[in-house]
């Protein structure tokens, strides 16, 4: 409020260049609006870390636009408002009207108070030149502030409403919906898990957001007059969303309870996939081994083949290839086919006694032949 009211008629700067780069300052900040922190035209589902790079990469993209593209314009519209102003109007500082003596200097001492000896040495020189620029970067501020605020609100919302789907469909021949992240059941050396960590999904989707606070924080106020240098301006971050506010919180929260709760059948599904780490566990020839060392005849390896052939159909039939589990799609083709391959291995081994054991006979009822 204090850069607002050292702009006012008493300034003694041309009010009509002063109005026409407020202006220009302010249509170019209301462009913002039309941006956001986060790429949510999705429509394909994809993997956490595809999904985690995409966000990170339009982030980046937009902190470089701010920096390269909107406020060089800002600075380009402002100081084409203000050409012909003369000169010596911007080294000196404008008078105090009398009737706000009161409460600008009730400002400025109360700020003064809060300045400890450095912050004070740094404080910086009252021309008009610098009070101008104050101006136009508080709109800098707050078309920043709307602009994050509006995007985290975006993103949460969107993420949520992912996050309410609740169906779950075995091999779906069509989706009732586009299923938003993607992820595998892997078993490998006797363990059932997820190709990517159920508690990663949140982790990253928080991290997300802050990351997206952390990149408006890096925005820097705009040295709209070039006097950086000339008057030792110390260019600061501008004010935007502070991660700890009451209401980012209230975000964050929202969005760690949404992803939360989405996890709760993807968790029960893999556990009930567990009963199958003892198979996937197996050494097919110890197995093997150790059955054929009991004795068995031809019959009872038979046996053992059909019962190995069994269980192959048996889980073939019950394990699907995907599954559509809330705003996941999970598949299992992978785990599927170890375990169909631990099974055939079996059986092929197996088969391969019976053909050793015929092998063996023959060549004693050669042997016997040849003795005759």
């Amino acid at each position: 409020t204090t850069e607002i009211y050292t702009l006012s008629l008493h300034d003694a700067l041309p009010i009509s260049h002063v109005v026409r780069a407020l202006s220009a300052a302010r249509h170019e900040c209301l462009q913002l609006s039309r941006l956001s922190l986060y790429n949510l035209e999705i429509t394909r589902q994809l993997r956490l870390d595809d999904f985690e790079q995409i966000q990170s990469q339009h982030c980046l993209r937009l902190l470089t636009f701010l920096r390269e593209s909107w406020q060089p314009a800002i600075h380009k519209v402002v100081t084409t408002a203000m050409t012909g102003v003369d000169d010596s109007h911007w080294g000196s500082a404008p008078p105090k009207p009398s009737v706000h003596v009161g409460p600008y200097d009730g400002v400025e001492q109360e700020e003064a108070a809060e300045e400890d000896a450095a912050a004070a040495a740094m404080r910086r020189p009252d021309t008009r030149t610098v009070r101008l620029m104050n101006a136009i970067n508080l709109m800098l501020t707050d078309a920043l502030r709307s602009m994050a605020e509006e995007s985290l609100k975006s993103f949460v919302e969107f993420m949520s409403k992912h996050a309410a789907h609740d169906a779950f469909i075995a091999d779906p021949v069509v989706f009732p919906y586009t299923p938003f992240f993607a992820l595998e059941v892997i078993g490998h050396l006797g363990e059932v898990y997820y190709s990517t960590p159920p508690r990663t999904f949140v982790d990253v989707n928080l991290h997300l957001l802050d990351e997206a606070l952390s990149a408006v924080g890096e925005v820097h106020e705009l040295d709209v007059f070039d006097q950086a240098v000339t008057a030792n301006l110390i260019l600061r971050p501008l004010k935007s969303l502070d991660p700890q506010a009451t209401h980012v919180q209230a975000l964050r929260s929202q969005l760690r309870q949404a992803i939360t709760s989405s996890l709760g059948q993807l968790e029960s599904y893999i556990s009930s996939l567990r009963e199958h780490q003892t198979l996937l566990a197996r050494d097919e020839q110890a197995y093997v081994d150790e059955f054929v060392a009991e004795e068995v005849n031809l019959a009872q390896i038979r046996g053992k083949v059909e019962e190995e052939r069994a269980e192959m159909d048996r889980l073939e039939k019950a394990i699907p290839t995907e599954v559509l589990i809330g705003m996941y799609q999970v598949t299992l083709g992978g785990f599927k086919a170890s375990l169909l391959a631990k099974h055939s291995r079996c059986v092929e081994l197996l088969l391969e006694v019976v053909a050793e054991r015929a092998r063996t006979q023959c060549l004693e009822i050669s042997k016997g032949f040849d003795e005759i």
